[in-house]
């Protein structure tokens, strides 16, 4: 089953941790706009997430990243 398969079925609980961790694929990838579209769609869900990925190794490639910044800045 893909990403985008499982997005389909699952709760906003799970639909959270699903977006974190394609986010986490897509910058590992290098597809910094998807990575960060994911990661906020992640936070929308779940802002727990905010917090796990001002460390995440992960996005240590897009951590200085206007757009990285501006969802970390983002007070929900």
């Amino acid at each position: 089953m893909s990403f985008e398969e499982a997005l389909s079925r699952e709760s906003d609980t799970g639909r959270a941790w699903l977006f974190y961790n394609l986010g986490c694929c897509y910058t590992l990838q290098g597809e910094t706009e998807k990575a960060i579209a994911s990661l906020q769609q992640a936070i929308a869900l779940d802002i727990a997430y905010l917090e796990t990925a001002k460390t995440d190794a992960d996005f240590e490639s897009i951590r200085e990243l206007p757009e990285f910044q501006r969802i970390m800045a983002t007070n929900l």
